[in-house]
């Protein structure tokens, strides 16, 4: 895996828009910075946000499971 993505390949492993990665990027929630004036982002900052995403989706399933009971 490359140590920096582009904003497109950020974005598709996401799994969501360009303009919701575009503004986690001005909100300072996924960072990055430019280079010749396109962003680049590390992709240790993509998997990272990937992982927080996969344990909030089962904390959330987790947390269903025991208000069903």
């Amino acid at each position: 895996m490359p140590k920096e993505l582009n904003v497109v390949e950020a974005t598709r492993r996401l799994g969501i828009g360009l303009d919701a990665t575009y503004k986690l990027i001005y909100a300072g929630k996924l960072p990055g910075h430019k280079v010749d004036g396109r962003w680049r982002i590390p992709a240790s900052a993509v998997e990272t946000r990937l992982r927080a995403q996969v344990e909030r989706r089962q904390s959330s399933a987790a947390n269903s499971e025991l208000a069903g009971r």
